[in-house]
């Protein structure tokens, strides 16, 4: 089992060959910083003063991409992790998170730049006591 903290979160099984992967530029030069960073500032925007845990990728990230048909640049990039989290709440609650975090550039051959999307689809939610 890979395990690296990444901002004092104990983050699990990422795949380290991803880390500077050219059609993952887009989320800077530590993929998982990103991918940490922007599922807790979602989970803060619901519950300000959350604090992620752990983070735990269950299965390979899933990688897709769309090109212009014309020049073959890549215009869109989409990747998808299983993901296992713990949350702890501003009040000590704390939670098992597991679903996919799904992350997204598109844009990526305009000049004035692209756009980022960043989801988390829940399929389960535990209390922890």
């Amino acid at each position: 089992m890979e395990q690296r903290k990444v901002d004092g979160i104990d983050a699990y099984d990422f795949p380290p060959d991803l880390a500077g992967h050219p059609l993952l530029i887009w989320m800077g030069e530590d993929y998982l910083r990103f991918v940490t960073t922007e599922l807790l500032r979602k989970f803060a925007e619901q519950d300000p003063g959350t604090q992620m845990v752990i983070i735990k990728c269950e299965a390979p990230p899933r990688l897709s991409t769309e090109a212009d048909s014309a020049t073959g640049v890549v215009r869109d990039v989409a990747v998808e992790f299983d993901l296992t989290m713990l949350l702890r709440s501003l009040s000590g609650r704390r939670w098992r998170l597991r679903g996919v975090g799904k992350f997204g550039a598109a844009g990526l051959d305009q000049p004035e730049g692209h756009t980022l999307t960043v989801a988390f689809d829940l399929r389960s939610a535990e209390e922890l006591r």
